[in-house]
């Protein structure tokens, strides 16, 4: 898996929020949110629970 998608992951465990990470990472919110749902397919589980 790449790094990238952990340092999605870290960026919105920092922010609080998928708008503000994906700021940061200078991405969209949706590419923030299939990011975490590819990280997710493999443990069938969320990685972060909804808030």
């Amino acid at each position: 898996m790449e790094t990238g998608y952990f340092k999605t992951l870290q960026a919105v465990l920092e922010s609080g929020s998928f708008s503000r990470a994906a700021s940061d990472l200078n991405i969209t919110p949706l590419a923030v949110a299939q990011r975490l749902r590819f990280m997710e397919e493999p443990y069938g589980m969320p990685s972060i629970a909804p808030g």
